[in-house]
């Protein structure tokens, strides 16, 4: 299966599976300062200064499976690439 997150500061953060869209943050998404780094996580749960999962419903621990086609684009996709990427 492909999954997908977008995000773009005029739009909401939104999740796709198989190239559908699936949920979407209930307002836009606009980091608090402009211009600053952006941690990424993939594989592993993010954790807080005190070592604690920053998310209440993320469950600790390492990803053990694969990750295959990685992609990371400077742009949003739209739902028509989205599609496109689920489609091979």
């Amino acid at each position: 299966g492909t999954i997908a997150l977008t995000y773009a500061p005029s739009d909401r953060l939104r999740l796709w599976v198989n190239g559908s869209a699936v949920i979407a943050s209930s307002s836009s998404f606009v980091p608090s300062t402009i211009d600053a780094a952006v941690t990424m996580t993939l594989g592993s749960s993010p954790v807080n200064a005190s070592g604690i999962c920053a998310g209440t419903n993320i469950v600790m621990g390492q990803y053990s499976g694969l990750m295959d086609e990685f992609q990371l684009h400077s742009r949003a996709l739209n739902a028509t690439e989205i599609s496109t990427l689920a489609t091979p």
